[in-house]
């Protein structure tokens, strides 16, 4: 902005990274599990980013969730409401160990209830997110939605194809 700064936040797993003021960044927290340092030195300069499996800014922005709930306990009604009717990408991330579980819905809010269903946790014993949730209870998790995906006008058939499209980018990324 000419004249005027402005303020970016990129989050990553549930961790606030660092902001972008007046084009410059500056580290804001690193988490303990992930090695991100971002740098300028000013206008048309490359920007120095590093951390496990990522390899510029641009990576950075290709995995920032779309929205971050902290504890799945406390959001369990804001999961449900917001996402209903959307398609997408989630990852249940485990806030201790920084395990993930990466899946994807026609329509995210039916399959997240049924991760809040115990009679659903109870029957699927081989899924290690159902064993997972059981042990540690949703507040020892946060959930994200990595991505919002628009199949209004795709067949059953591109819908799917494209759902897992997406889903594998994230196994790959992460």
């Amino acid at each position: 902005m000419p004249g005027g700064g402005f303020t970016f936040l990129i989050f990553l797993s549930g961790t606030l990274f660092s902001r972008i003021l007046e084009g410059l960044f500056q580290t804001i927290q690193i988490s303990q599990t992930d090695d991100i340092l971002l740098s300028s030195s000013g206008a048309g300069t490359r920007n120095n980013v590093r951390g496990p499996g990522i390899s510029s800014f641009q990576d950075i922005l290709l995995v920032a969730p779309v929205i971050v709930y902290i504890n799945a306990e406390t959001d369990r009604f804001k999961i449900l409401l917001g996402n209903k009717g959307k398609t997408g990408i989630y990852q249940w991330t485990h806030l201790k160990s920084s395990k993930r579980y990466i899946g994807s819905a026609v329509d995210l809010s039916k399959r997240l209830m049924y991760y809040y269903n115990k009679n659903y946790l109870n029957r699927d014993k081989n899924m290690y997110i159902c064993n997972a949730i059981i042990t540690h209870t949703y507040s020892a998790f946060s959930l994200s939605i990595l991505e919002y995906i628009n199949i209004k006008s795709l067949s059953k058939e591109d819908a799917r194809k494209l759902i897992l499209d997406r889903e594998q980018h994230y196994f790959d990324t992460f």
